[in-house]
């Protein structure tokens, strides 16, 4: 699932070694000897334009001659839309192949035809898998150099289009690439021929086994024909004995020989309504000095390619923005607190209370409401216990996927174990959930418990699952590879039921058995009116900025964190994240005290929902910054990308702001009961 929620961690103490890449593999090795099937399977096709994936067998290809067959391992690669299947195409250990013949399709309907063209114009990629191992896409400059790009597969085909009159305004321009599915201006050329580049290293000389470390496709458009003119209907056994025109025959040649796009202009395989498209491919085996081990390291690096200092400056950037807030709390927090604390309770000890009070430069700011502070708050005291309760929840897991993925036990060579991850772990969670709400809850002297703990054990996890229902429903109808099976949906279900519902109970049950937690102030029975305070102390006003100081100590890594999420890019240098979190949280915890602090000195003590709003406001930036990707992204006009990219966006965003608003709360629940327990009240 592409609800990537931003994590956290305590590795501030990784090594720069380590930030970099460290993983244990998740598959065992396999050693294949020479003419041994390598299997080629095919997974759903994807685009970062529309963020719907579809089956590779959606569009007009070659099947398997035994039928098509899943090949899914598990319940994280159905719900991140990968589907997995075999391929008709047979690769075996060192064996070269030129020019082989696939199969060639019928004469393209006109919906077969358009589905293939929309897939070219909406740029979407093939991803292969050869030993786990996903393709790479290789391409070619004008000058000839070899590229490759290790994330996001291969493209469909190519879309060129034809001279036309360019837009007037930006937003004419925005309109018409919105709209490019309905664009008659422009030719579909698809990719019909594969160059399957395999790499291999041999462990040990004295053993006649190889293993594959390297593998990339670099796709052509040809427009083939055969020798004398021959017409094959692509059923009969003969069509593939004759040779093609359109492949040399020198093999050494055609290793050098790629296509230009001139050539594509002139001889590529266009998509049109009664078209033949005849599919062929190439496999050429190259040894490699890359180990098995490190075979991965070339797709997790690109991520991190060039981008080290970008990397670093982001951390640099996080860490003086942690400085300077530090350096604000004790400068004005510590110095005036002790000094206030002091003075205060050195009048309490010489004059009476009643003089005190009396004495109206002494009796002002924070310490006139004492018996207020910890009032439960006003408004929905049950729905906040909730919301705390979640947010740990969220947090914990957060928490100790980010840890897992740091020490490299989340492999990418395990699809979906990601998500599997953070599923397991959020239902684990749930006991942690219950109890902080209860023990809250307690402190609040409510007394309906059992609902409490049901809101508790719903809140997140039933929005969640009503939007992932909404949404597979939705790409079920548009025959999405994204949508899963009932069967999977139903076992969601009841790892949610049985699992998630009775941990909380669980946790609940142990908060509520515990003390009650005393505060150091006792509560009058008539709540203090707050008085009017100044525009720029408004407490809305404050709620909004206060996110914007951690949103700038960590924006410069959400970049390359969507980038993964929603462009198909690698990301695995989950060290930089933890950095850049933790920072993230401290700045929030430190903007959070302070901003309660002034509302105290204003005499305000409905500080509760304000402290986790202030410190959960950062989410509304991330939105924000999310809506801002969506334009660079340039998709498309479907309606279902808005609803994936904006749905999963929002509770992205909507659990970042439990976890970060929770925290904060508590935070500032433990400042609060320090300084108004150090001063004297009778």
């Amino acid at each position: 699932m592409r609800s990537f929620l931003t994590s956290l961690s305590l590795a501030l103490a990784l090594a720069p070694k380590g930030i970099e890449s460290f993983y244990v593999p998740g598959v065992a090795v396999k050693t294949f000897t020479q003419g041994e099937p390598v299997e080629l399977k095919v997974n759903a096709i994807t685009s970062k334009h529309t963020q719907i994936p579809r089956s590779f067998y959606s569009l007009p290809v070659c099947r398997p001659a035994g039928g098509v067959k899943s090949k899914s391992e598990n319940l994280g690669e159905f719900l991140t839309g990968n589907k997995i299947q075999n391929s008709p195409i047979e690769v075996r250990m060192l064996q070269d192949e030129f020019c082989r013949i696939l199969c060639q399709t019928k004469p393209l309907t006109k919906k077969s035809a358009k589905t293939l063209d929309l897939a070219i114009r909406y740029d979407y990629h093939n991803n292969w898998i050869v030993d786990n191992l996903p393709s790479y896409s290789i391409g070619h400059t004008a000058k000839g150099a070899e590229g490759k790009r290790f994330g996001g597969g291969f493209p469909v085909g190519a879309y060129l289009q034809t001279a036309v009159e360019p837009p007037k305004s930006k937003k004419a321009m925005r309109k018409k690439y919105k709209k490019i599915s309905k664009d008659k201006n422009g030719v579909a050329y698809v990719y019909n021929h594969y160059k399957i580049v395999l790499e291999y290293h041999q462990p040990d000389k004295s053993v006649s086994g190889y293993r594959v470390v390297g593998f990339g496709v670099e796709p052509m458009s040809i427009n083939h024909s055969f020798a004398g003119g021959y017409k094959w209907d692509g059923v009969s056994s003969e069509g593939i004995k004759v040779p093609l025109t359109t492949c040399d025959e020198n093999k050494s040649k055609a290793e050098r020989h790629h296509l230009s796009i001139g050539e594509i202009h002139s001889e590529g395989q266009r998509v049109k309504e009664d078209e033949t498209i005849l599919y062929t491919y190439d496999v050429v085996w190259r040894p490699s000095a890359t180990t098995w081990a490190t075979r991965w390291d070339v797709y997790m690096h690109e991520s991190d390619n060039g981008t080290k200092s970008l990397h670093w400056l982001s951390i640099g950037n996080s860490m003086f923005v942690v400085f300077f807030m530090a350096v604000f709390v004790a400068a004005i927090l510590v110095r005036n607190l002790k000094s206030e604390i002091s003075g205060y309770n050195t009048l309490m000890i010489d004059d009476d209370l009643e003089d005190l009070h009396m004495d109206g430069e002494e009796d002002s700011g924070w310490k006139l409401i004492h018996s207020d502070v910890f009032r439960p708050p006003t408004q929905q005291p049950m729905f906040f216990c909730v919301a705390v309760g979640s947010g740990m929840q969220i947090l914990l897991t957060s928490l100790l996927t980010l840890v897992l993925a740091c020490m490299g036990l989340l492999s990418p060579a395990r699809r979906g174990s990601l998500v599997t991850c953070l599923m397991v772990l959020f239902m684990l969670s749930g006991i942690v959930a219950g109890y902080c709400s209860a023990r809250l809850y307690k402190a609040f002297r409510g007394r309906a418990w059992q609902m409490c703990t049901i809101f508790t054990a719903s809140l997140f996890p039933g929005m969640a699952f009503a939007l992932f229902l909404f949404i597979n429903t939705y790409t079920a109808f548009v025959h999405s590879s994204l949508s899963i099976p009932f069967f999977d949906v139903l076992i969601v279900t009841v790892m949610f039921c049985g699992v998630q519902i009775p941990l909380v109970f669980l946790g609940a049950f142990f908060g509520y058995k515990q003390a009650t937690v005393e505060f150091p102030t006792k509560t009058s029975t008539v709540a203090r009116a707050v008085p009017e305070m100044p525009f720029y102390f408004n407490p809305i006003a404050i709620m909004c900025l206060t996110g914007i100081i951690p949103f700038a100590s960590s924006f410069l890594e959400l970049t390359y964190v969507l980038e993964g999420v929603w462009s198909g890019e690698f990301y695995y240098i989950f060290g930089y994240l933890a950095i850049v979190t933790v920072v993230m949280l401290l700045v929030a915890i430190e903007t959070c005290i302070i901003a309660v602090y002034w509302q105290f000195v204003n005499e305000n003590h409905r500080w509760w929902w304000y402290s986790f709003i202030s410190g959960g406001s950062v989410s509304f930036y991330l939105f924000l910054y999310c809506i801002n990707y969506f334009n660079y992204l340039q998709t498309s006009s479907m309606f279902l990308t808005y609803i994936l990219y904006f749905g999963y966006s929002f509770l992205m965003c909507a659990g970042m702001f439990l976890a970060v608003g929770s925290v904060c709360a508590m935070s500032s629940l433990y400042f609060t009961m320090k300084i108004f327990g150090s001063i004297k009240i009778d």
